[in-house]
C-alpha cells in the first residue's frame, strides 16, 4: 500500500547539485539540468550563492537556453562584485541580444566597451545593438570605425605575407 512506502530524502548540498546540473547539460539533458539549477531560486539570500548562479547562468547560455540563463544572471547586475566582470557582461549581453531585448543588451554592450574599447568584436556587437534600438548615427560611426580598423589589419597582414615571400630562399646568416 501507498502509506507503507518510506520517504527517502535524497537532498544534496547546493554546490553539488549545481555541478550535477552542469554535467546534465554536458550530456544534453537540459530539463534535468534546469531541475537541479532551480534549487538555487529557492534560496532565501540569493547573493550568498551568486557564484553558483553565475555557473548555472553561464552554462545555460552556452547551450542556448537564454531565457533561463537570464533568470540566473540578472540578479547579479546590481552586485558590485560583477560590476567589472567583462565575461559576465558578454554572457548576459548575448542572452539579451538573442532574445531581442535590445535595450537591456545595450546596457551590457556599452559596459563591455568601457572595459575593452579597442576590441573589434565588441565594437561590432555594440554597433549591431545601436542599429536595433534605432541609434543610427552611432551605428554608422561605430561600423565605419570597425571597417577602417579591419582594413588596416588586412593591409598589415598582406605586407607581412609579402615580406615572408620575398625572404624565401634568401640565405640566413
Amino acid at each position: 500500500p501507498e502509506e507503507d512506502k518510506v520517504y527517502k530524502d535524497y537532498s544534496l548540498p547546493i554546490d553539488i547539485r549545481i555541478r550535477l546540473g552542469v554535467l546534465r547539460l554536458k550530456n544534453k539533458q537540459i530539463d534535468e539540468a534546469k531541475f537541479h539549477f532551480a534549487y538555487l531560486l529557492e534560496e532565501e539570500v540569493p547573493s550568498d550563492f551568486y557564484d553558483l548562479f553565475y555557473v548555472a547562468g553561464k552554462n545555460l547560455a552556452d547551450v542556448d537556453q537564454y531565457e533561463d540563463a537570464i533568470q540566473y544572471l540578472s540578479p547579479m547586475l546590481d552586485d558590485d562584485t560583477y560590476n567589472k566582470d567583462v565575461v559576465f557582461y558578454k554572457k548576459i549581453g548575448k542572452c539579451f541580444k538573442m532574445l531581442e531585448r535590445y535595450d537591456s543588451a545595450l546596457i551590457c554592450y556599452e559596459k563591455i566597451m568601457e572595459f575593452q574599447p579597442d576590441q573589434l568584436d565588441n565594437k561590432l556587437n555594440l554597433a549591431e545593438i545601436y542599429h536595433y534600438v534605432g541609434r543610427n548615427l552611432e551605428y554608422k560611426t561605430l561600423l565605419a570605425e570597425v571597417l577602417e580598423e579591419r582594413s588596416k589589419i588586412k593591409d598589415a597582414d598582406a605586407t607581412r605575407t609579402r615580406a615572408k615571400v620575398s625572404n624565401v630562399g634568401t640565405p640566413q646568416e
